[in-house]
């Protein structure tokens, strides 16, 4: 059955600072479920000095959570990945397969500090476009130097890359000036993926359902697709033919 694709995830227990147990995953995939999450690639955190997860450790877990899922009744599909803190030796980790990019694709899921400055956001994801990967944002609407601008969002795109956008700061769970933001960008058709970023089953759980249904009143069915299933389905099939911006139209 053709669900939902959420690429940033937190959900395999004890890795990072998402779940931090099997109890608390389970729940966690059944709120999923219920909201129409049919695959989730698993991208706990690997940041320098602070989450050093190796390759094996993501595959282990994964695996031994998704034979836990095969023995239960709902029918989730997990892939491999990780939401990868840049540094200066980033690329280079990445060409040792030190680092897991999503789904084995060239997608690979980036994060920043959320206050550093626009040029070194947009100098290091240059240096994974030239050296041949997909940077896919993480949490877009975070960077305070790029949201002053919202055409340094364009720029980016006509970089090659990608924008992700948290589920919950569409529907303003996040606060009033992330939720501004993101829906500029939704109007602007600036986005490329939404996902839930789920760290637990309480606030940060992998809700979607009120941010599907916002999406689907303002912008129309096609877009929920674009952002949840096409998209997201791409990276999974490893396909790099995204469109990086065509405008919409839209209505209150």
């Amino acid at each position: 059955m053709e669900g939902f694709i959420d690429i940033h995830s937190h959900i395999i227990p004890d890795l990072d600072d998402g779940s931090p147990n099997m109890d608390q995953t389970v729940n966690m995939l059944r709120i999923a479920y219920r909201d129409g999450i049919r695959s989730i690639i698993v991208t706990p955190h690997n940041q320098r000095g602070k989450y050093r997860i190796t390759n094996t450790q993501i595959k282990y877990h994964m695996n031994e959570l998704q034979e836990h899922i095969n023995s239960g009744s709902l029918p989730i599909t997990l892939y491999m990945g990780s939401e990868i803190y840049y540094s200066y030796d980033t690329v280079q980790l990445l060409k040792e397969n030190q680092l897991l990019t999503l789904a084995d694709s060239r997608y690979v899921l980036i994060e920043f500090p959320p206050t550093s400055e626009y040029t070194y956001i947009k100098n290091g994801l240059n240096d994974l476009c030239a050296a041949g990967y997909l940077p896919i944002l993480a949490h877009a609407e975070r960077y305070k130097n790029i949201t002053c601008e919202v055409e340094r969002f364009y720029e980016l795109i006509c970089m090659g890359v990608y924008i992700q956008v948290n589920a919950m700061t569409v529907t303003g769970d996040n606060g009033r000036p992330q939720q501004i933001i993101s829906n500029e960008l939704l109007k602007r058709d600036y986005v490329h993926f939404i996902a839930t970023d789920c760290h637990s089953d309480g606030i940060r759980a992998p809700r979607l359902f009120e941010c599907v249904d916002t999406i689907r009143r303002r912008y129309g069915e096609a877009y929920v697709n674009r952002l949840l299933i096409e998209n997201p389905g791409k990276v999974i099939r490893k396909e790099y033919d995204i469109k990086v911006h065509k405008k919409i139209k839209w209505s209150e």
